[in-house]
């Protein structure tokens, strides 16, 4: 069974995370460049629905990645700052920034299976209320729901059956910072530019 994992956030990992990431910044690109990007959905529960999944599949879909979603990419160089921290946790991989998202209330991000990318993968959350990450185990649909705060969570992504289907919903202000855990240690790993 597919199955996703959660890492403890303690409090010198947190003092970490707060230390290095600029909420203040992102949230000022979110309002001067992120407008029209995202908006208020109604109907954002049905998208990340145990129904909505059955029906994708009952089509014969695979979808790497969902073009059906409700966020706002923030820059990079915000992910590339806690690369660092990631590295720390992990010494032995190679650590790859993957995504970096900002979920407004009601935002999402469709079902999808990002088999193209296939690696094991972690994704850092800060959430300001509910949010989720929901994911099929094989047999059933798993919602993990975020802690308020900070909230770690690994996962395999495979590029064979049986794939890893999974989404988000948030119905608050959710920060998402996705990492590429890969085999073997570079160097060049930590001195990545933050542009």
């Amino acid at each position: 069974m597919a199955r996703a994992s959660r890492i403890k956030v303690t409090s010198s990992l947190q003092k970490q995370l707060e230390d290095n990431i600029n909420f203040d910044e992102i949230n000022y690109f979110i309002k001067r460049d992120g407008e029209g990007g995202y908006g208020f959905f109604p109907e954002w529960e049905k998208e990340v629905s145990e129904e909505k999944l059955i029906s994708i599949k009952s089509k014969g879909l695979i979808l790497d990645t969902s073009g059906n979603k409700n966020l706002v990419h923030f820059p990079r160089k915000h992910a590339v700052r806690i690369k660092p921290i990631i590295k720390s946790l992990f010494p032995d991989k190679n650590i790859k920034v993957s995504g970096f998202f900002y979920y407004p209330k009601t935002g999402y991000m469709g079902w999808h299976t990002n088999h193209n990318t296939a690696s094991n993968t972690l994704y850092l959350t800060y959430s300001t209320g509910v949010s989720f990450f929901r994911y099929y185990d094989g047999e059933k649909v798993v919602t993990d729901y975020d802690d308020c705060g900070f909230t770690i969570r690994t996962f395999e992504l495979r590029n064979k059956k049986p794939y890893f289907w999974h989404c988000v919903g948030s119905d608050c202000d959710r920060f998402s910072f996705g990492f590429r855990l890969m085999n073997g240690y570079k160097e060049e790993n930590l001195k990545t530019p933050l542009s």
